[in-house]
């Protein structure tokens, strides 16, 4: 029994890649269902009903001042649409920034150049790549740490799994 649960660990299926060049901001029933009766409880929601959408921080993001950037899912209840948006300890909003991943010798640039849901969908997704890959990483020239790394991959995790990108 263990041989195979070793085998399938191995040589099972892998986690599905987020294919950054189709953008979907829907969601599901049953993708929302889960995250508000699972995930949910993990956010602070802040509820827009002027504008019809729901703002969800990550409570872990409470515990330190030293978290620079914050990963914000933002759900539009009434399109059934989901975005992710970055914003600074203070909850606003971030539009030109960029993280930088260190891979060995070299670096890989993550530029955000604009506050627009796209730019900052293309921005998470590359960085969920990384951080997924538990590369070093940096935040408008600053390190990140364990914790920032860990509250944001989270957030992303979350995010993509309610607009179907991840399973």
């Amino acid at each position: 029994m263990f041989g195979f649960i070793l085998l399938w660990a191995i040589f099972g299926p892998k986690a599905k890649e987020i294919d950054i060049t189709d953008i979907n901001f829907s969601t599901t029933s049953s993708s929302q269902l889960y995250f508000k009766n699972i995930r949910a409880y993990f956010y602070d929601i802040e509820e827009r009903t002027d504008a019809s959408y729901n703002l969800y921080r990550l409570k872990a993001r409470k515990k330190s001042d030293s978290l620079p950037v914050q990963a914000v899912i933002i759900q539009n209840w009434r399109f059934d649409e989901s975005y992710v948006l970055f914003e600074n300890k203070k909850n606003e909003p971030l539009e030109k920034f960029q993280f930088t991943a260190i891979l060995g010798d070299s670096s890989n640039q993550i530029q955000c150049d604009s506050y627009s849901t796209q730019s900052h969908y293309f921005t998470a997704a590359k960085l969920y790549f990384h951080l997924s890959n538990e590369d070093s990483l940096l935040f408008n020239g600053a390190p990140l740490d364990i914790q920032s790394k860990t509250a944001l991959k989270t957030s992303l995790k979350d995010y993509f799994k309610l607009v179907g990108k991840l399973r």
